[in-house]
């Protein structure tokens, strides 16, 4: 199946510098991974592919785009459909149905099949993403690494010669990343040629083939293996301040299935817990408690100061007309430019002061949330998956931005399956997946102090 970029050149509505520069790219029949910086341009390489750059998003485009031997900036979107299967950055938001397999269905309303053909399709594409016999199954009881087959079972379902993934490892654990990677692979072992745009290169092959991307441009293609470049743990020795926040005893969830059991944790200022574990295992709901969005079933809540709080997803934070806009909510009323532009700068998103922060990558997305979470200044601060969608000297900017909250006497949780991240901050762990040790007791918890 032929697809290629040859000199694309494109730039979004109302954006000065394009986001591809005259950039010229084989995707040959397997997997090929795009990586780079967040903002580089991997997302609108994949918006190319499944025609909504330019025909949704717009824009000014010249070269050439041919994905599967169709000339994708002539042909309409839904017929770029009929060959190119798509799932985004944010695979909980492209559920549409109760179950699993009504969600599946979905993306095949359209073609007259007979109801025979069609549960045999879903069937199929359940079965091929390791769901089998999920039909029936509650989309919302499924654990993230499921939540993501099964947005590639409903791209799967149309039978598309070109599958294109944004972030497909984002949120998950190494167990479910490699699950999804073992979908993958039984793809491309079929004839499907997969594109995915992808940060956490260590979990992938090593002999994976990766085009690298930076500033819209390809500077590199290489091996993933040649790209990984992992970060030692940090010994620290801070002193614990006051405490910040206490659960004992918590019991969360369901009443049958509850997701925390006689959970017992505490933190203290100045301090940066790490809380992690598999997908499902509890990392959200427990910060979702110690945050008060959430009333346990049993036990009792301490947090006698202020509290901030990053969600998974940032753009459930992101509702004004600029991001400059966003962190100014943030601060007292009648902040000005003077103070609102050092916290974006902190998080690497000054360039971005005058964008409209919808418009923007799901890593600058998620730098602008979190420019808003510090600039609010709390007590005690909650950060989702905060790498979610971030290159490595992005990471290294929030790192920076956590040590300055914890400087100023601020407590700040970790929900996350970036080891990286931990590393850097020295921080102390509060694994959901272990068995108790230090006073913390959960089932499955470990305090590993580093």
């Amino acid at each position: 199946m032929t697809t290629r970029l040859r000199g694309v050149t494109y730039t979004y509505p109302e954006v000065e510098q394009p986001a591809l520069h005259d950039i010229t790219l084989d995707l040959p029949a397997g997997l090929t991974v795009l990586a780079g910086g967040s903002g580089s341009g991997k997302s609108t390489v994949l918006r190319l592919l499944n025609g909504l750059v330019p025909h949704f998003y717009g824009g000014h485009i010249r070269g050439e785009v041919v994905v599967g031997g169709i000339d994708a900036l002539r042909s309409t979107p839904r017929h770029l459909a009929s060959v190119t299967g798509s799932v985004f950055q944010d695979p909980e938001t492209q559920s549409v149905a109760a179950t699993c397999g009504r969600d599946v269905a979905f993306g095949i309303s359209g073609p007259r099949l007979s109801d025979t053909a069609l549960r045999q399709r879903v069937a199929t594409a359940l079965e091929q993403t390791g769901l089998g016999g999920f039909e029936e199954r509650r989309v919302t009881s499924l654990s993230g690494g499921e939540r993501q087959r099964l947005a590639i079972a409903a791209a799967l379902v149309r039978q598309p010669r070109l599958l294109v993934l944004d972030e497909p490892l984002a949120q998950l654990d190494a167990a479910s990343a490699r699950d999804v990677l073992d979908v993958i692979r039984s793809l491309t072992d079929r004839g499907v040629t997969v594109v995915m745009a992808e940060h956490r290169l260590d979990l992938l092959p090593g002999d994976a083939d990766v085009a690298v991307i930076e500033a819209g441009r390809v500077t590199r293609r290489c091996t993933a293996e040649r790209l990984v470049r992992r970060v030692p743990p940090r010994q620290r020795h801070r002193v614990p301040g006051e405490p910040a926040w206490s659960l004992r005893d918590i019991t969360a969830g369901a009443a049958d299935t509850p997701v925390l059991e006689s959970l017992t944790a505490a933190g203290h200022r100045g301090e940066v817990v790490g809380v992690c574990g598999a997908n499902g295992d509890g990392k959200t709901t427990m910060l979702r408690v110690i945050a008060g969005l959430l009333s346990p079933r049993g036990g009792t809540r301490e947090v006698p100061g202020r509290v901030t709080y990053l969600p998974q997803n940032p753009a459930l934070l992101l509702h004004r007309e600029s991001v400059r806009d966003e962190v100014r909510a943030s601060l007292p009323r009648g902040a000005d430019d003077e103070t609102v532009m050092p916290w974006l700068t902190a998080a690497g998103c000054a360039h971005l002061a005058h964008r409209f922060p919808r418009d923007l990558s799901s890593g600058e997305r998620q730098r602008v949330a979190i420019a808003a979470v510090m600039a609010a200044s709390g007590d005690l601060i909650l950060l989702d998956e905060p790498t979610r969608g971030m290159d490595a000297h992005a990471r290294a900017q929030l790192a920076a931005s956590v040590e300055s909250a914890c400087a100023r006497g601020a407590a700040v949780v970790i929900a996350t399956h970036d080891d990286d991240l931990l590393n850097l901050l020295g921080a102390r762990r509060i694994d959901l997946s272990g068995a108790a040790l230090r006073g913390v007791t959960v089932r499955r918890a470990t305090t590993v102090v580093p």
